[in-house]
């Protein structure tokens, strides 16, 4: 249970910083897109970690109630991921270098 629950800080700390580099002077569409990418994985990644530890700590209808509040929390419009990695990954081959 710790772990899931420090896992979701961890997600979320990288998530506010993924953002505020976004916001810094110099970002390009291509930051945009690794940072969107990234957000829109981790949400997955929190919304696994949060149902480990609501089903660790509770059952039947409390738990099915807990598990439709995280989804409302986390609810966002997917994007196309493949796209973007394919647009980084295009980025990066044509700078010849695996840095942004």
């Amino acid at each position: 249970v710790l772990m899931h629950i420090s896992n979701m800080v961890m997600e979320t700390y990288a998530m506010d910083t993924a953002m505020h580099r976004l916001k810094k002077k110099g970002s390009t569409g291509i930051h945009a897109d690794v940072a969107h990418t990234f957000i829109n994985d981790s949400n997955s990644r929190i919304e696994f970690s949060a149902r480990q530890v609501l089903s660790a700590i509770s059952s039947g209808e409390t738990l099915r109630t807990q598990v439709s509040a995280v989804q409302r929390l986390l609810q966002s419009e997917p994007i196309n991921t493949v796209k973007s990695r394919q647009r980084i990954a295009e980025f990066l081959t044509d700078r010849g270098r695996y840095a942004l």
